[in-house]
């Protein structure tokens, strides 16, 4: 846990000095566009253009990692004080200790032993009291599984939501099967006006499309020394974090480039196509719309054009998702009334613009300038366009003989993804 004093004192110095770099940044950066359009030199001038840029983009990165900190901290404090008052969805603040005890024991032990009797006892004995939903909700682990505690289960989910980029945009959908489908309407039901005593006719049907998550298993798989866990201060900390961060790894790049095998389908499976949304025929369920830019080297263009395009209703919770070498291109940017894409926003928990528009870095997008053109730019209402499911619960498999001396625990979750709307989602070419 941050310590809160420290942390704030940290941030607000991050904030004061990412002003005084995005104001250092701004005045080298015009001098530099002089230079270059006067035809003088600029090589030196650009040089320090490009070290002031990448100090604005490490201030940012520290303050959202901060930020995020501090999130996680205030949502694990608020989890885990709910969990043991309530007993969680048990009802039995004594059934979910026992559960979680038996689960460290099994970890200690490396899975030898009676240690994994002991914990699948407390496990029937959580499932026992749980809710009938809930039951049929949460997944049982196979023979020489345990499954994850409820404590342990959620500060991994939380530490997830805090630390994804992609979990920022696309929330994950908890699933009772693997044979989820869900229906979206692409177009909205027809309408029309006309007299109180007039003739009503049949307005058109939706356009209706069934969209079912490919799915495969996720996994991570931490390692220590037999007798390490015992050692390790906060143990279920150490444990929620190694988990997490792998499997915000692992999905990060399958809600992208994903195929489909065994994983979710990405967003860029299939190359994107010039086709507009109302065209005849629709374009393929699988394919979002490239936006070309009147001017295939401005980045400004691409950026603007990405935002004329996607439909209006569509714009109200959009967001842009680029990699670091794009956000250095863009920060660099300025529209024709010589306004700068990118704007900071300095106060705490604010986070800074695209041209008025939120954005996270997907660290898996493509660079600018790829040969063939990738998409190093997409914008999008990505909790409408992207569908990612997942099954409830996660479960553990020790196994303290592949490698001698360390014992690997495999935690694995079922997890599906699909593109759900088509239309939500735009991406530039570069």
């Amino acid at each position: 846990m941050t310590d809160r004093n420290s942390e704030y004192s940290a941030l607000t110095k991050t904030l004061e000095e990412l002003g005084s770099a995005f104001e250092e940044f701004k005045d080298a950066n015009d001098d530099a566009l002089e230079k270059k359009a006067n035809n003088e030199a600029f090589s030196e001038i650009e040089g320090k253009v490009t070290r002031i840029n990448e100090e604005v983009g490490k201030l940012e990165k520290q303050r959202r990692e901060i930020e995020n900190r501090w999130e996680a901290d205030r949502a694990r404090i608020e989890n885990l004080e709910a969990t043991l008052a309530t007993g969680g969805t048990i009802g039995s603040k004594k059934t979910l200790e026992e559960h979680r005890d038996a689960f460290f024991k099994f970890l200690e032990s490396g899975g030898r032993g009676s240690a994994l009797d002991k914990l699948q006892d407390a496990e029937r004995k959580y499932r026992a009291q749980l809710p009938e939903q809930k039951q049929v909700n949460l997944a049982s682990a196979a023979a020489g599984e345990a499954l994850v505690p409820e404590i342990i289960h959620n500060l991994i989910e939380t530490m997830e939501q805090k630390m994804s980029p992609v979990r920022r945009l696309i929330p994950a959908l908890p699933v009772t099967s693997t044979d989820f489908k869900q229906v979206v309407d692409i177009r909205g039901t027809a309408s029309g006006w006309l007299a109180e005593t007039g003739t009503r006719t049949v307005t058109d049907s939706p356009t209706l499309r069934v969209r079912t998550p490919t799915w495969g298993e996720l996994y991570a798989r931490p390692q220590a020394t037999d007798w390490a866990v015992m050692d390790i201060p906060n143990a279920e900390e150490w444990i929620a974090r190694s988990v997490a961060d792998e499997f915000v790894r692992a999905e990060g790049i399958a809600v992208i480039n994903g195929n489909g095998t065994n994983k979710p389908t990405g967003i860029f499976n299939t190359a994107p196509v010039a086709t507009e949304d109302d065209a005849s025929p629709l374009r393929s369920a699988e394919v979002i719309q490239d936006v070309a830019a009147p001017s295939p080297d401005d980045i400004t263009e691409h950026v603007l054009m990405l935002i004329y395009k996607l439909q209006s209703g569509y714009r109200q919770g959009a967001a842009f998702t680029l990699n670091s070498n794009t956000l250095g291109l863009v920060r660099r940017a300025k529209t024709s009334q010589g306004e700068y894409l990118w704007q900071p926003n300095l106060q705490a928990g604010e986070p800074p613009m695209i041209a008025g528009y939120p954005f996270e870095v997907w660290e898996d997008m493509d660079d600018v300038g790829l040969s063939p053109l990738g998409h190093p730019i997409a914008f999008g209402n990505w909790r409408r366009g992207y569908l990612l499911a997942e099954r409830s619960g996660i479960r553990l498999l020790v196994d303290p003989y592949t490698t001698i001396g360390l014992v690997s625990w495999w935690f694995r979750r079922r997890e599906g993804g699909i593109l759900l709307n088509n239309d939500a989602i735009k991406a530039a070419s570069r």
